[in-house]
């Protein structure tokens, strides 16, 4: 209930937590509360390393992960 409850402060609505998912949404809302627990020096240390070699094939990485959750998720 808690995770829900923040979604919810998050995003003012309830189209995240509704049946089926409402994954946009959903990542949204990880993005925003992700974001919001960081100090403006780590945003600037985050924003420096994914602008790197290295940081960019890990968020590629991350990317490809995702896309393929959401492959799997379709074909339940």
């Amino acid at each position: 209930q808690e995770v829900q409850d923040a979604m919810l402060a998050a995003m003012g609505t309830h189209s995240v937590i509704e049946a089926p998912v409402n994954r946009e949404a959903a990542k949204e809302v990880f993005r925003t509360v992700l974001v919001g627990l960081l100090s403006a020096e780590e945003l600037s240390i985050a924003a420096d390393f994914y602008s790197s070699e290295t940081g960019l094939k890990i968020h590629h990485s991350i990317i490809d992960g995702e896309n393929a959750v959401s492959e799997y998720l379709d074909t339940e």
